[in-house]
């Protein structure tokens, strides 16, 4: 582990902190095989970020300084019942003395669920979005009446993914520590694609990043474009297939990637954007895509807290070791 630079965003917020990094070797005979070193870089959480785990909250800070700054009372974000979104934001918000609402798909449907019980009793308001509505999201006529309806509220995008979000996640990596490991490339899972878009413009020349793209949106790609000209830059994110078996859902062969990185590097990914990224990677170690002496860099981007919503049926997939590194996740996300 090792201390890296304060972030710029939460000193723009009047908050002086010096994230710490954790460097987690995986280690099979794949990666012996193919002569390729593999790594799970963590950052560890603290009294700040242990709110908003992750990249989430990089994607808040920004955004719920610029709220209070101007007046608002409020912040929104868009989301599904287990939503790591919206799970910080119900947790961050009341830091900056600002409400929480949350537009939650399949809600009126489905019901309540453990984490959007756990959003309500950190005070977030839960209005009920249907599917159709859900797919407006991007629609600008129909946010501008969803503002009408909210005025007291900053609106965030789905995922909190706006430019204050790609600009903060910027900071999001240990750039020392990937010089002082001899990184070649950086593993990102991608969802709308803010986090590796604001990596991707920070990162030097001599580290490729791929983008491990976990759901299908077909919104992502022309947004990345934008962001990334917006902060000077025509280069391209690579992105590559990693939705399969679908969202948020697990077979035999992801339930085996979470066994050997959390048996080999001693972390436990996340079942819906790490596991995907890291099963990519495996692949690709395996099918000899890197060349010998590559340093490959899994980025853990949060989200544990989505393990709550995975059925035991895919839990059982699990090694006896991982699922009692899963509940003891479970239990301290409450």
């Amino acid at each position: 582990m090792r201390e890296f630079v304060a972030n710029d965003a939460w000193q723009q917020a009047g908050i002086d902190r010096r994230p710490i990094w954790s460097w987690h070797r995986v280690c099979h005979r794949e990666t012996r095989a193919a002569d390729v070193s593999l790594w799970v870089v963590r950052e560890v959480e603290d009294d700040l970020n242990k709110l908003a785990p992750g990249n989430k909250h990089y994607k808040l800070i920004d955004n719920l300084r610029q709220a209070r700054a101007q007046g608002f009372r409020g912040v929104a974000a868009f989301g599904g019942r287990w939503s790591n979104l919206i799970h910080s934001l119900a947790r961050s918000a009341p830091a900056f003395n600002l409400a929480s609402c949350g537009f939650i798909r399949g809600l009126e449907q489905q019901g309540l669920t453990r984490m959007l019980l756990q959003a309500e009793q950190n005070g977030m308001q839960l209005i009920p979005v249907s599917y159709a509505d859900y797919r407006q999201r991007h629609n600008p006529e129909w946010l501008s009446q969803l503002q009408g309806r909210f005025p007291d509220f900053l609106i965030l995008p789905e995922g909190g993914s706006n430019m204050s979000a790609v600009k903060a996640c910027q900071q999001f990596f240990d750039f020392k520590g990937a010089e002082e490991h001899g990184i070649s490339h950086l593993a990102v899972a991608v969802g709308t694609g803010a986090t590796a878009t604001g990596i991707a413009s920070a990162l030097p020349l001599n580290i490729k990043l791929e983008g491990y793209a976990v759901v299908n949106d077909s919104h992502r790609a022309r947004q990345m474009q934008s962001w990334m000209r917006e902060l000077g830059s025509d280069e391209p994110v690579t992105l590559l297939d990693a939705v399969k078996p679908g969202y948020a859902k697990l077979d035999p062969a992801m339930c085996h990637t979470v066994d050997r990185v959390n048996e080999s590097g001693g972390v436990l990914l996340d079942p819906v954007y790490g596991v995907k990224a890291a099963h990519g990677v495996l692949k690709r170690i395996e099918a000899g895509c890197y060349e010998k002496g590559a340093s490959v860099a899994l980025l853990h981007t949060g989200g544990l807290q989505g393990w709550q919503g995975i059925s035991q049926t895919q839990i059982n997939l699990l090694s006896a070791c991982t699922r009692a590194a899963v509940q003891q996740c479970t239990c301290q996300v409450l």
